[in-house]
């Protein structure tokens, strides 16, 4: 059973479009299948981000994560993860690649940290899940 994938990104300003969630969503999509892409404002309210994310029909979520949306990418997580707790979240980005082994065991709403450059990676973590 093939499982929809949603790749998120939260930016510092609307004029901004994450280049990482569409270059990854384009690596994976050819072996993985269709990948939606969700982008949002630092800007905009949780609550829509989320019900946004809710609504989308999605099993796994993916975060882009910087210094600049990480403490809003955990907040929307956890949130995510209680309305959803069948939902598998993986982060990926500079600001979880130095400390994943820390974050996994703090939030336990978070499934998967890919690490580095993610696009093998979260192609091979995506592959299994998807099976």
């Amino acid at each position: 059973m093939k499982m929809k994938v949603l790749l998120s990104a939260i930016n510092a300003k609307y004029i901004h479009s994450n280049l990482a969630v569409r270059y990854l969503k384009k690596y994976c999509e050819t072996q993985i299948g269709e990948i939606d892409i969700a982008e949002f404002s630092i800007n905009d309210s949780i609550s829509s981000i989320l019900k946004r994310l809710y609504f989308s029909d999605a099993r796994i979520y993916g975060f882009s994560c910087y210094i600049w949306n990480i403490d809003m990418v955990l907040n929307i997580c956890s949130s995510l993860k209680k309305a959803k707790p069948e939902a598998l979240i993986i982060l990926g980005g500079p600001e979880v690649s130095y400390d994943a082994a820390d974050l996994l065991s703090r939030y336990s709403f978070l499934n998967y940290i890919v690490i580095g450059e993610g696009e093998a990676s979260l192609l091979n973590l995506l592959s299994c899940l998807t099976r």
